[in-house]
């Protein structure tokens, strides 16, 4: 199931975000879903792989540069003694070529794997337990009031994420990796671009180096000697790996190279792919905010040339150079296309929302509470862009809509366009009756602003009353989409089950 997000004041679009500090939060109660605890042993799996697959590499890089040294080399060029370095210079320059490449790959994937990749609060908030001051403090940097992360209750910059394997939220968030056990972001990107650069370079130069050996390995016989100290077998080994891991990183680094030349991230990517169809759609054009072309891009990344500090060379080295830049905020180009959807962004329908059930010797099937969560899928009706995450609000809490519009139960603003929607109820629960039986019928109905809702879950905190007994049952939990029970006052069973839901414009 997906998870859910509260709103408050200044909520923005990303998941399980947006509440202003007021005072250091109590932690939310964990779910205890069984997608929940899923995620959780999914995501506690990657964190202890993190050690045994750096392990791993260590390993097989180890072996495949001893072999490439022993064998590979050896095998196409030697020294030849009293020709001189003139008579040298092929075997010399692999040499050199060849340690260039083990020193880009070992020395960028040691900076990948040791460079934090940027915290909200260094040295505060990768502990999970920034003090209340720290925060205001970093609240203070900011021109306006920035959104406030659910999971880690910081400030949120922009193009930050919350990881949920490491527990923090990451500065320019690209991804997780396990094989670096450490997330990809603001500090430590460039290294793991250019881990995967010399790397996909060095196998395609081992599998052409390699070949020839590999082929003496394969037609070799009990006749002949093998003239290596390494067994056939590494060999043979080796080769093949640098083909599988050729293929699997050249293909990654390929694709994080995009990324760098379009001034993108991962997550930014496909948020940014959703905004160009649409654009498509109206005839306009869509461009990054972010992007400055290809060169001012690279520049960017890599801190080099006019728009960096360091000189170009200094990107083909792996070298520790910090980026441009605090990474909480980000020059912009200018050019960052923005959504203007008209007159159509005053459109206030009313939605019913609609429930069919089947009600077995149970009725009056309501909200327990009426500061009762509500969980729906959202539209924009902007962009047309549909929340992959469940949207909780309850109608009591209140949120601030932006210029002093007044409040609203619901305020967030949608992740593609960044416009602004809210939603308030219209009218208080009505019951599900048993005389509605399989039938739809309203349970309450909802005044949306530039959203739809277009999914419901009923989840947890329910009641219904005994059909014939008058029993109140409480605290009825329809996650599951049912919920079976048995009323002893009337011995009879009693059972919620068939639930479908439909929302119906009624204003």
């Amino acid at each position: 199931m997906s998870n859910s997000i509260e709103f408050a004041p200044l909520a923005t679009s990303d998941p399980m975000d947006e509440e202003p500090i007021t005072t250091k939060p109590t932690p939310r109660p964990k779910r205890n879903t069984l997608s929940a605890r899923v995620e959780r042993l999914t995501d506690a799996a990657i964190s202890g792989l993190g050690p045994v697959l750096i392990t791993i590499a260590f390993v097989l890089l180890s072996t495949t540069i001893f072999c490439f040294f022993t064998v590979f080399l050896p095998f196409h060029y030697q020294w030849k003694a009293g020709e001189g370095l003139f008579g040298n210079w092929a075997y010399i320059l692999n040499v050199i070529w060849s340690w260039y490449l083990v020193w880009g790959i070992i020395g960028n994937y040691y900076f990948a794997v040791r460079t934090p990749p940027g915290a909200v609060l260094d040295g505060v908030a990768s502990t999970g337990d920034a003090m209340f001051q720290d925060v205001l403090q970093e609240m203070e940097t900011y021109t306006e009031l920035p959104p406030t992360c659910k999971r880690c209750h910081l400030p949120k910059p922009e193009r930050t994420h919350h990881c949920s394997v490491c527990k923090r939220c990451v500065l320019k968030y690209d991804h997780h990796c396990p094989w670096i056990h450490n997330c990809v972001g603001f500090y430590n990107h460039r290294y793991f671009v250019m881990f995967l650069t010399y790397l996909s370079t060095a196998c395609v130069y081992f599998v052409l180096m390699g070949a020839g050996p590999f082929m003496l390995a394969a037609d070799m016989d009990s006749e002949n000697t093998w003239p290596y100290w390494l067994d056939q077998s590494i060999v043979a080994f080796s080769e093949v790996l640098a083909v599988a891991i050729g293929i699997a990183v050249g293909g990654m680094a390929c694709w994080h190279w995009y990324l760098t030349l379009t001034a993108q991230t991962t997550l930014e990517q496909y948020n940014n792919a959703y905004i160009k169809k649409v654009c498509k759609k109206r005839g306009e054009k869509f461009t990054n905010m972010y992007d400055f072309g290809v060169i001012g891009n690279l520049q960017d990344f890599f801190n080099v040339g006019p728009r960096g500090h360091y000189p170009w060379y200094t990107a083909l080295l792996p070298l520790r150079i910090p980026p441009i830049g605090n990474g909480k905020r980000f020059e912009r180009s200018g050019r960052g296309y923005v959504l203007d959807f008209g007159e159509e962004d005053e459109d206030m329908p009313i939605l019913a929302l609609q429930i069919k059930a089947e009600l077995e010797n149970v009725t009056e099937l309501i909200p327990a509470d009426a500061d009762h969560t509500w969980h729906f899928k959202v539209q924009c009706t902007k962009c047309r862009d549909i929340d992959s995450n469940l949207i909780t609000f309850n109608a009591i809490d209140k949120a601030e809509m932006g210029s002093g519009r007044g409040e609203s139960n619901l305020v967030m603003r949608c992740k593609f366009c960044k416009c602004e929607i809210s939603a308030d109820f219209a009218s208080k629960p009505i019951p599900y009756n048993i005389e509605n039986n399989d039938r739809f019928a309203t349970i309450v109905t909802i005044e949306c602003r530039g959203l739809e809702l277009v999914g419901f879950e009923p989840r947890e905190g329910w009641k219904a009353k005994g059909a014939e007994s008058g029993t109140v049952f409480e605290e009825i939990d329809l996650t599951d989409g049912e919920w079976v029970d048995y009323d002893e006052k009337s011995e009879m069973p009693v059972g919620i089950s068939k639930i479908e839901a439909k929302f119906v414009k009624v204003k």
